[in-house]
């Protein structure tokens, strides 16, 4: 009777763990900075070297392919994404310090109103700010796969 409840306990326990802990915990996303991007029929590349732009672009490539932005209607979808494309043209020409790293998109608005001659509401800004807000917190978006973060660093 005693071998028959250790075969017991040993068919009902605890077997899985072994295997439990080769697989991982959670599963891991996976994203890369693309060099370029199809928007509204346009190939856009960020040509930077400033770390904070290479930041900007992959918070607004991450809300381009979240699922947020897949819930958008196609009109909506194409307005956000001229709006990065002009954002993008523009960081291309920019110099971007650790002064006015964080003036930079009121730098963009400022040159769509005084250089393009759009009214401020048409600058694009409010819909910038809704794509990084959702990138933000997008689920492919972590500290450690933000250009020039790895492990720890901050």
């Amino acid at each position: 009777m005693n071998d028959a409840r250790h075969e017991l306990d040993f068919a009902f326990g605890d077997t899985a763990s072994d295997f439990d802990r080769v697989l991982p915990q959670q599963p891991t996303f996976l994203i890369t900075l693309p060099v370029r991007l199809e928007l509204n029929g346009t190939m856009l590349e960020l040509n930077h070297e400033s770390q904070y732009a290479k930041h900007l672009y992959t918070v607004f490539v991450a809300a381009l392919q979240s699922e947020w932005f897949k819930t958008l209607d196609n009109r909506s979808q194409s307005l956000y994404k001229k709006n990065v494309c002009n954002l993008v043209l523009w960081l291309n020409i920019q110099t971007i310090t650790q002064q006015n790293k964080y003036e930079i998109l009121n730098e963009f608005q400022a040159w769509r109103v005084n250089e393009k001659e759009v009214k401020p509401q048409s600058s694009g800004l409010l819909a910038l700010l809704a794509l990084l807000k959702n990138g933000l917190h997008s689920v492919l978006i972590t500290m450690q796969n933000l250009p020039g973060n790895r492990g720890n660093q901050h």
